[in-house]
């Protein structure tokens, strides 16, 4: 997958990367959706999304 290499090279980890496409996906969502969509843990989300901000 040619978008997972190139986050991959902004620095991006394998969760950020999956929350990104989930938000994406889902647009304004819920922890829980958002957790559910993208398999990182509901306890996680907070900390990933305010890397990715």
């Amino acid at each position: 997958m040619d978008e997972l290499t190139e986050l991959t090279k902004l620095g991006l980890t394998k969760g950020e990367i999956r929350i990104y496409e989930a938000l994406l996906e889902l647009g304004e969502t819920t922890r829980t959706k958002l957790a559910k969509k993208s398999g990182v843990s509901p306890s996680k989300i907070y900390d990933v999304t305010n890397r990715l901000l």
